[in-house]
C-alpha cells in the first residue's frame, strides 16, 4: 500500500522540480542503424526473376550468418544461406518474408525480416534473368550469367556496372560477366546490369547485386605472394569439431605467412589409421554449406570401399570454396583444394560457383593430346548446359569428382606416404616436413623422353617454345610418347604429375572397371593420328602403377585387379576423336 501512495508522490515531485524551467528536456537520439538489408526497388519482384537480399553492416565484424524463408507458397531455394549475400528465383506469385540472423564480434544477437511480393506479368517476347546476386571479398575474380528467353540465339550482350566502386571487367561480351572485384577499406556494394537485344530489337534488362567484403590481407601472406590469389571467406563445415579453430588460418586465409605445425593441425593419418566419415569431415572448410553437405553425401553413397576416408590420412585439410579453380593439392599447408563444380546437384548451387577462363597454353605447338575416361564404349562425364535448369543426380556427376579426389589425394600421399606418418616431426611445419620426406614418387624410374618433358613445360608452365618444338607435328610426338612410359602428355610435365596420373588411373579401373583414353591429334582438326584406350594396361605401365597403388593403400589387395587388368586398345588412325569412342570390335557375322 505504501508504494502505491509513494508513486503519485514522486510524479508530483518532478513535476515541482521542472515548473520554474520552461524548457522541456530534449528527445532522446533516434537509434544508430547499424545494419540494413538490400534488396529489390519497393520489394518488389516479377515471378520468374532472380531476387538478390544483401546485408549491408559495415561498422560490424559479423558471423554466424543465417538466411531463412519464414512465408511463401513456393519454398525458395537459398544455396547460399551463410553469407552476407544471397540470391534465388522465385517461380509462384505471393508474398514471401526472409529472416535473417547473425551475430557480432562480441556475439551480440541481431535479427531482421525482409518482406517482398511476386507478381505474374504478362509475356514479353525477350526477358533476362541474370544470375546471381553474392558477396565476394575484394581483389578477387567473380562472375555473372546472363541467362536470356532465346538461349542465346543471335543474342547481344552489352554489360555495364552502375554503382559502387569500380570493378575490372574482364570479360564483358557474352553471356557471362567476368571481373575482378575492387580494393576497398570497407563493405562495398556494386551492382551491374546486363541489357540483352535479340535480331527483331526487341530488348530486356536486369541488374545484380554483388557485396564486395573489405578483409585484412597480408602482402606477404603466402596465398597474395606465393599463389597470386586472395582467398575467399571459408569457415570449418564443422564448427564444433577438434581443429575448427585451426582449419581456415592454416589453410585458407590471407595473413598466413608460415605454414603450421604439425603439433597445431596434424595430418588426419596421425590422429587416426582408420578415419570415419566424421573424421573427414572435421577437418573440411567450405566457403558454402551446400559443398560441404555435398561432399559428405558424396563419401556416403560412392566411397563404400573407404577409398577417400584412407587416402585422406596424408591431408590436414580439405577446402571446397567458390573461388577454387582447377584443383590443387599444396604441400605447403598439407591441404586439398577442391573445385566445387564437380559436385553441384542443383542450379542454385551451381549458380554460387565462379566461372574463369583458366589460362590455356601450347598455343604454339601444331598438335594436342586430349583425353577423357570410358566404359562400354561409351562416356562417363556429362556435359550439362548452364541453360538446363534442372536437378543433377549423382550418377550424372560421380565420375567428375572420383578421379579428380584420387588424383589430388595422390598428390598428398606422394608427399607424405603412408610409412612416414608415425615417424613425423610434429614440432616441424607441414612444409618442413614435407622437405624432410622421400617422396614416393622418388621410388619410380623416371620418364625418359626429353622432347615431352620440354614440350610438357609449354603446355602446362607456359613456357616458350623453342623452333624445334614448334616444328613438331602430330605424327613427329607419335614416337617420343608412345614407347614411353607415361599415360597422358601431362605425365611428362614433373614427376609428381607422373606419379598422381598413375594412381588414378589404376583406380579407375581398379575400382569401377573405367579406362582412359589418350589421343595424338593435329592442332586444327579433330582426326586421331594416334590414340589408346587403357594403356596403364601396358604391362611396363601397369608395374609402375602397381607399386604407386601399394604404396598408397598398403592394406589394399590388388591381385585380382592386376591378374585381369584389361590390355589396351588402339585407335583407328584417320578417324575422328568422336568415332573411336566404340573400340569394340564387331561381332563375326553368322
Amino acid at each position: 500500500m505504501r508504494i502505491l501512495l509513494m508513486a503519485p508522490l514522486l510524479v508530483l515531485l518532478q513535476a515541482c522540480s521542472n515548473s520554474d524551467d520552461p524548457t522541456p528536456p530534449p528527445p532522446p537520439p533516434p537509434p544508430v542503424e547499424t545494419f540494413k538489408i538490400t534488396g529489390p526497388a519497393d520489394n518488389q519482384v516479377n515471378v520468374g526473376q532472380s531476387v538478390g537480399l544483401v546485408l549491408e553492416a559495415p561498422s560490424l565484424t559479423v558471423k554466424n550468418i543465417r538466411w531463412e524463408q519464414l512465408t511463401g507458397l513456393s519454398e525458395l531455394d537459398i544455396a547460399a544461406s551463410q553469407r552476407k549475400a544471397i540470391g534465388f528465383d522465385v517461380t509462384e506469385p505471393g508474398i514471401h518474408t526472409i529472416q535473417l540472423t547473425f551475430a557480432d564480434s562480441e556475439d551480440n544477437q541481431y535479427s531482421k525480416q525482409y518482406t517482398f511480393e511476386a507478381f505474374d506479368v504478362a509475356a514479353e517476347p525477350l526477358t533476362v534473368n541474370a544470375r546471381l546476386d553474392h558477396a565476394m571479398v575484394e581483389q578477387t575474380k567473380g562472375s555473372i550469367r546472363a541467362f536470356d528467353s532465346a538461349n542465346g540465339a543471335g543474342i547481344t550482350y552489352s554489360w555495364q556496372q552502375i554503382s559502387g566502386p569500380s570493378a575490372e571487367i574482364t570479360f564483358g561480351n557474352s553471356g557471362v560477366l567476368q571481373f575482378v572485384s575492387p580494393e576497398v577499406e570497407q563493405d562495398a556494394l556494386l551492382t551491374f546490369e546486363v541489357t540483352v537485344t535479340d535480331a527483331d530489337e526487341n530488348t530486356a534488362t536486369d541488374q545484380v547485386f554483388v557485396l564486395v567484403e573489405n578483409i585484412t590481407i597480408d602482402d606477404q601472406g603466402v596465398f597474395p605472394a606465393a599463389l597470386g590469389k586472395v582467398a575467399a571467406n571459408t569457415r570449418p563445415y564443422n564448427p564444433t569439431g577438434p581443429y575448427a579453430d585451426k582449419l581456415v588460418g592454416c589453410a585458407y586465409s590471407n595473413v598466413l605467412i608460415e605454414s603450421c605445425k604439425l603439433n597445431d593441425l596434424p595430418l588426419l593419418g596421425q590422429d587416426t589409421i582408420i578415419p570415419t566419415l566424421d573424421d573427414v569431415m572435421n577437418r573440411v572448410v567450405v566457403s558454402h554449406q551446400w559443398m560441404g553437405d555435398a561432399f559428405k553425401e558424396f563419401l556416403e553413397l560412392e566411397d563404400t570401399e573407404n577409398d577417400f576416408k584412407r587416402l585422406a590420412r596424408a591431408a590436414t585439410v580439405i577446402v571446397l570454396s567458390y573461388d577454387i579453380k582447377p584443383s590443387f593439392y599444396w604441400s605447403y599447408t598439407g591441404a586439398l583444394y577442391l573445385d566445387p563444380s564437380d559436385l553441384w546437384r542443383n542450379p542454385a548451387e551451381r549458380d554460387t560457383l565462379l566461372e574463369q577462363n583458366v589460362p590455356a597454353f601450347g598455343g604454339s605447338l601444331q598438335f594436342f593430346m586430349p583425353t577423357r575416361y570410358t566404359q562400354n564404349d561409351d562416356f562417363v562425364t556429362f556435359f550439362w548446359p548452364y541453360n538446363f535448369r534442372q536437378a543433377r543426380p549423382l550418377n550424372f556427376y560421380r565420375h567428375d569428382i572420383t578421379p579428380v579426389l584420387y588424383h589430388q589425394f595422390a598428390h598428398a600421399n606422394d608427399t607424405f606416404p603412408p610409412s612416414t606418418w608415425a615417424t613425423l616431426d610434429s614440432d616441424q611445419t607441414v612444409h618442413q616436413a614435407s622437405l624432410n620426406v622421400t617422396s614416393g614418387n622418388e621410388t619410380l624410374t623416371e620418364l625418359t623422353s626429353t622432347a615431352m618433358k620440354g614440350l610438357a613445360g609449354v603446355k602446362f608452365a607456359g613456357n616458350s617454345s623453342t623452333e624445334l618444338e614448334r616444328g613438331y607435328t602430330s605424327t613427329d610426338i607419335i614416337p617420343f610418347f608412345e614407347p614411353d612410359n607415361g599415360l597422358l602428355f601431362k605425365s611428362f610435365f614433373t614427376a609428381r604429375e607422373d606419379f598422381a596420373i598413375l594412381f588414378e588411373q589404376f583406380m579407375m579401373q581398379h575400382r569401377y572397371q573405367i579406362q582412359a583414353d589418350v589421343g595424338i591429334i593435329a592442332s586444327g582438326t579433330n582426326v586421331v593420328d594416334w590414340g589408346q584406350r587403357g594403356r596403364v594396361g601396358e604391362s611396363r605401365i601397369l608395374d609402375r602403377a602397381a607399386v604407386v597403388g601399394a604404396m598408397l593403400l598398403t592394406d589394399e589387395d590388388f591381385s585380382a585387379t592386376l591378374a585381369d587388368f584389361p590390355a589396351p586398345i588402339l585407335m583407328t588412325p584417320g578417324l575422328t576423336w568422336q568415332e573411336n569412342l566404340d573400340l569394340t570390335p564387331d561381332d563375326p557375322k553368322q
